[in-house]
C-alpha cells in the first residue's frame, strides 16, 4: 500500500525506489542480521543495474504511458466553480457521530478553520440542501408566513429563522461563495401529500426576503431526491411555478440578481449498485428525467443537477473497491449527459450532491487518502462531459467532508480540490493513453492510470495533466505525443519547462499528504501551507509513481486551444458571481 515518492528531474534507474526503501528500513534496523541482508540485497540490485538488467524487484514495474493529446482544440468546457460542497440539515441523530453540531441550522460559522478552507475554494458554490430541506420551513413573520403557520413549532430544529439565513448568506458573500437553496417541495401540499400541488406561500415569503434583505442567491433547488415521490408531470408543474415565482419577484429590471432555477437532484444510483440492491426508497433511473425534462425544457431549467453516490458507507469492502477502474468508472452515468443534450442544451449540468458512498461514508476510508483518488477521477471525467459543479457531499460534517469534522483541519481530498481549483482551467481536452505492452501484469491495462488535461488557469497556452496512479507497484514513464505540430518543447518524453505537483502519503489509510515530499499541514492561526511546485527547466523524464496523484503544468506547452484567456468567461448560462 506504499505510495512513496519516485518523481524525478535527471534519469533515474528503475529499481531507484527499491533502493530508497532498503536504505530507510537499514537505517530504522536494530539487528545487525536485518542489516546484513538489506547490504546484501543493495549489492544484487546494484549489480544487476550496472549490468542493465533493470529487474523489477519488490513488486516495482516501469512501464511506458503514451499520452496522445490534440493541442489545437477542444470539445468540453467546466468553469471556475467546478470545486463545489455543500452543507446539510442532518442533526447529531443522523447516523451518530458524524452529524453532531454539523447542521446548517446551527454549524459554527465564524469558525477560523471553517472560514480559511471554503475562502480558499472561491469561487465554488455552497449548496444548502440534504433530505431534511424538505422538513425545514421558513419563519418569516414580516411576510405573515412562519413556522406556525407551516404546523411546526418554533423550537424545532427545523425552523429556520430570518436571522440564521442572513447569517448563511453572509458567510457566502463574504467568503466569496455562490449560494444554492435548496427549496421545500414537501410541506406546502395539501394534507401532506405528494400528489397535490405545491402551495409556495412559504417559499414566497422565504424568496422576498432575501430580495427585500440583499441575501444573494446564486440559486435555488426545489424538493432533494424526490423523483420516486412525485409523479413527473406533477413535479415539473411545481417548477414551472417557481420559475413564475421568481420572474415576479426579479422582475426584468432585476434579471441578473434573479436566482437560477436548479433541479431536480434525483439520486441516480449505478446499476446494480448496493444501494439499487437495498431497494432504497430515493433509488431513481434516468428514465424519470426523460419524462421530466422535456416538460421544463431549458426555457424553465437553468441547471439541471443530480446526485451520484458509487459506494456504500456500511460496505466492509469499500476500501479495495475504490482502488479499481470498475469503482472509478461509475462515477458518470452517460444517460444523464444525453437527455441534457437532447431536452435542455443550453442548460448547466451539474452532480448536486455526491461522495464515494452514501450512509455519511465510512470512518477511515471516505476521509483518507483512498478516497483521494476517487474525487480526482470525478473532477477529470465529468470535466469532460461538460460539467461545471460537482457539489462535493460535505464541506464539514459526516464521514466524507472536505473538512475534518471536528477540527475543520482539512482532509486528503480538500488538497486535491484545491489543487483542480487553482490549476484546471475551463477548457477541457480528451488525452488517450497507451501503455506499452512489456509486462505480462493485469496493471498494464491503461484504466489504472487515468490522464486529464485542461487548459492551466491564467496561463494563456499552457496546459496542465492531472495524473491518478491507483497501481500499487507501477511506475509510469509519461511520454506525450501531441497533435499540434505548432508546440513548442514538446517531443517524445521531453515536457519541459513544468512545474510539478505531486500528492503522496505513506499509505492509502493515511490522513496527512505529502506535496513533493512535503507534509501538507495547515497552521493553527488557520493558514494553508504554501502550494509550492518543483520547476523542472531541464531535459528529463517524467516518472510517476504507484498511488499518487500528480498535476504537472507544462508550462511550455503552446496550445491552440489554450490561446487567450477562458477564465472570465462564465460557462453556458453561468452568471458571474
Amino acid at each position: 500500500r506504499s505510495s512513496a515518492r519516485y518523481e524525478v528531474s535527471t534519469p533515474v534507474h528503475p529499481t531507484a525506489p527499491y533502493l530508497q526503501r532498503i536504505l530507510v528500513r537499514r537505517r530504522k534496523a536494530k539487528m545487525r542480521g536485518i542489516i546484513q541482508l538489506q547490504s546484501l540485497a543493495i549489492l544484487l540490485v546494484v549489480a544487476g543495474a550496472a549490468a542493465g538488467g533493470g529487474p523489477s524487484l519488490g513488486g516495482n514495474i516501469l512501464l511506458d504511458a503514451v499520452i496522445t493529446l490534440d493541442l489545437s482544440a477542444s470539445n468540453s468546457t467546466t468553469s471556475a466553480s467546478m470545486v463545489s460542497f455543500n452543507f446539510d440539515w442532518h442533526t447529531k441523530d443522523e447516523e451518530p457521530p458524524a452529524w453532531i453540531n454539523m447542521s446548517a441550522m446551527i454549524l459554527d460559522l465564524e469558525n477560523p478553520m471553517l472560514r480559511s478552507m471554503a475562502r480558499a475554494m472561491s469561487p465554488a458554490r455552497l449548496r444548502i440542501g440534504g433530505s431534511e430541506g424538505d422538513v425545514v420551513a421558513y419563519h418569516v413573520p414580516s411576510r405573515n408566513s412562519t413556522c406556525e403557520s407551516m404546523g411546526m413549532k418554533r423550537s424545532s430544529p427545523f425552523c429556520l429563522s430570518m436571522g440564521r439565513f442572513e447569517e448563511l448568506g453572509n458567510f457566502a458573500k463574504e467568503l466569496g461563495l455562490s449560494l444554492v437553496f435548496g427549496l421545500n417541495a414537501m410541506a406546502g401540499r395539501e394534507g401532506g401529500g405528494a400528489m397535490k400541488a405545491l402551495d409556495l406561500t412559504n417559499i414566497e415569503a422565504l424568496l422576498t426576503y432575501a430580495k427585500e434583505h440583499g441575501i444573494p442567491l446564486y440559486g435555488v433547488e426545489l424538493g432533494n431526491e424526490l423523483c420516486k415521490k412525485i409523479s413527473p408531470s406533477l413535479y415539473a408543474a411545481d417548477y414551472r411555478h417557481l420559475k413564475s415565482l421568481l420572474g415576479n419577484i426579479w422582475p426584468q429590471e432585476s434579471e441578473g440578481e434573479r436566482p437560477l432555477l436548479i433541479g431536480n437532484d434525483c439520486n441516480i444510483w449505478p446499476p446494480g449498485s448496493k444501494s439499487e440492491r437495498l431497494g432504497n426508497d430515493t433509488t431513481t433511473k434516468a428514465s424519470y428525467l426523460e419524462e421530466w425534462l422535456p416538460l421544463l425544457n431549458d426555457a424553465v431549467l437553468d441547471v439541471i443537477t443530480y446526485h451520484r453516490y458509487v459506494g456504500y458507507g456500511l460496505d466492509k469492502n469499500l476500501e479495495t473497491q475504490i482502488m479499481t477502474p470498475e469503482f472509478l468508472n461509475k462515477i458518470m452515468p452517460q444517460s444523464v449527459n444525453m437527455l441534457r443534450e437532447k431536452y435542455a442544451p443550453s442548460a448547466q449540468i451539474w452532480v448536486g450532491e455526491g461522495a464515494a458512498a452514501w450512509h455519511s461514508g465510512r470512518e477511515g476510508v471516505t476521509d483518507r487518502w483512498t478516497s483521494s483518488f476517487w474525487y480526482a477521477d470525478a473532477l477529470g471525467r465529468l470535466s469532460q462531459h461538460n460539467h461545471s459543479g460537482y457539489c462535493r457531499q460535505t464541506l464539514v460534517g459526516g464521514n466524507y467532508g472536505l473538512l475534518d469534522r471536528t477540527t475543520f483541519r482539512p482532509n486528503p481530498d480538500f488538497f486535491v480540490g484545491l489543487l483542480f481549483h487553482k490549476l484546471m482551467g475551463n477548457v477541457v481536452m480528451k488525452p488517450a493513453v497507451a501503455i506499452s505492452s512489456s509486462s505480462s501484469s493485469s496493471s498494464t491495462d491503461n484504466a489504472v492510470l487515468r490522464v486529464y488535461a485542461h487548459c492551466t488557469r491564467g496561463q494563456a497556452g499552457a496546459v496542465t495533466l492531472l495524473v491518478i496512479n491507483i497501481d500499487p507497484h507501477t511506475n509510469f514513464r509519461l511520454i506525450l505525443n501531441e497533435e499540434n505540430p505548432s508546440a513548442k518543447h514538446v517531443t517524445g518524453s521531453l515536457l519541459y519547462p513544468r512545474d510539478e505537483y505531486v500528492l503522496s502519503a505513506l499509505s492509502l489509510e493515511a490522513r496527512d499528504i505529502e506535496m513533493n515530499g512535503s507534509p501538507l499541514h495547515v497552521t493553527t492561526s488557520a493558514d494553508l501551507p504554501p502550494l509550492v511546485p518543483k520547476t523542472v527547466f531541464t531535459n528529463s523524464e517524467l516518472v510517476v509513481s504507484p498511488h499518487t496523484i500528480s498535476f504537472f503544468d507544462l508550462k511550455g506547452v503552446k496550445s491552440m486551444a489554450c490561446k487567450g484567456s477562458f477564465d472570465d468567461k462564465p460557462s453556458v448560462r453561468e452568471k458571474k458571481t
